[in-house]
């Protein structure tokens, strides 16, 4: 019995907390009304892309990457497969995940490509800036062997003169 009575008067604050704490878990869950929970009670990055409805938003991001000119992988999501093709600035992507049909790809020339252009300011002094452009950007599913069908993206990338070049660049594809 003593040491019950020494327990309790060690940790009086820690029972009180959690009994304080149950009950008013227990208060909310049976007096709050389901899906009363509005946008006037929900703060601003308090909910998560990925805490959303597929079905409820315009699209996200299913996979994306950030190759070099030599077709190399800098970064990505989607365990992308690069290849460079004979024509130069010509790329191919095989997405390691599988893609649905209603997907858009966007791309561009990214700014660690080699060939930088000096610009001048007005006000003076300027900085070398990549000027250039993706164009030819095809998303599609193909069958690959066993049966299996795969996501290749391909495309090709060209220098301030329209000339295909290669050069580093940014694909994502939003679904």
């Amino acid at each position: 019995m003593n040491r019950l009575i020494a327990h309790l008067r060690a940790n009086l604050v820690g029972w009180v907390a959690l009994f304080v704490a149950l009950g008013g878990t227990g208060y909310a869950a049976i007096t709050i009304p389901r899906n009363s929970v509005g946008a006037a009670q929900i703060r601003n990055r308090s909910i998560s892309p990925v805490k959303f409805n597929p079905s409820s938003i315009g699209g996200n991001v299913h996979a994306w990457a950030i190759i070099r000119a030599n077709a190399t992988v800098l970064a990505s999501g989607g365990k992308p497969t690069v290849s460079a093709s004979e024509v130069p600035g010509g790329y191919e992507i095989q997405w390691g995940v599988r893609l649905p049909r209603t997907c858009a790809t966007i791309a561009n020339v990214d700014e660690r490509s080699p060939d930088k252009t000096p610009v001048s300011f007005p006000n003076g002094g300027g900085t070398d800036v990549v000027i250039g452009y993706v164009s030819s950007v095809n998303t599609q599913t193909v069958p690959s062997g066993g049966g299996r069908k795969v996501s290749v993206t391909s495309l090709n990338t060209f220098n301030q003169a329209g000339q295909p070049t290669p050069m580093e660049f940014d694909v994502a594809i939003i679904c």
